[in-house]
């Protein structure tokens, strides 16, 4: 695609990467390092596993695009 405009791309293209790019947070699931990003109702949505043990890309409960609930804790 070529755009015609004096304006420079980072300022084009600023709204569509900060809208379009999930926060991802790493986070340990049963001593399992994962990158997650939040969805509504205390749940995080799995994106990517940052494992080298082969065995973990096989388990369903790490699968990206899968959801976890999380219960909040309150820390006193």
């Amino acid at each position: 695609m070529i755009l015609y405009t004096p304006v420079p791309p980072e300022v084009i293209w600023q709204s569509v990467n900060e809208e379009t790019q999930p926060r991802l947070e790493e986070v340990v699931i049963d001593q399992i390092q994962v990158q997650v990003s939040r969805t509504k109702n205390n749940e995080i949505m799995i994106e990517r596993i940052l494992s080298t043990d082969p065995q973990v890309y096989l388990d369903k409960r790490f699968q990206p695009g899968m959801s976890v609930f999380v219960e909040p804790v309150i820390k006193k």
